[in-house]
């Protein structure tokens, strides 16, 4: 049965449900306390605009009505590396430093928490699941342009 809904793919519109969400969430991390990092990132224009492509592929796919899973994979990879971003790469304002969803959580340390490194990490993995997602899409929309 695992092995039919995989190769099923998944739905379009719940692809596009994923995407939604996983944006909503990672702001919504985010805005709960900005930083000196949520402010670059929205000042940028380029950060939101990349926020904003998966659920921008999202909405073209819906004419594919259902994704292959080799397209299904990335567009979640997406999703989850967005929100993991919003929650655990940290912020700053005022000389503290704090973790969203940490903070969130009320879980406080005596030390500045020093994650810098898993937030740059987070950010390239979803740069990369971005490109993969992008790339892959194109694929199927020529395939599917083609049949």
């Amino acid at each position: 049965m695992m092995q039919t809904a995989a190769a099923q793919g998944l739905s379009a519109r719940v692809n596009l449900g994923v995407q939604l969400v996983a944006l909503l969430l990672a702001v919504a991390l985010r805005a709960a306390r900005p930083g000196l990092v949520t402010e670059f990132l929205v000042a940028t224009v380029i950060a939101p605009l990349l926020a904003l492509l998966p659920a921008a592929l999202a909405v073209a796919a819906l004419r594919l009505e259902r994704l292959t899973a080799r397209l299904a994979v990335p567009f979640v990879l997406c999703a989850l590396s967005l929100v993991a971003f919003g929650a655990l790469a940290p912020d700053v304002a005022d000389g503290a430093r704090w973790v969203p969803i940490f903070d969130l959580l009320g879980v406080r340390a005596r030390h500045p928490i020093r994650m810098d490194i898993v937030g740059r990490v987070l950010g390239a993995g979803y740069l990369l699941a971005l490109g993969w997602t992008a790339v892959r899409f194109r694929i199927e929309a020529r395939a599917a342009a083609g049949r």
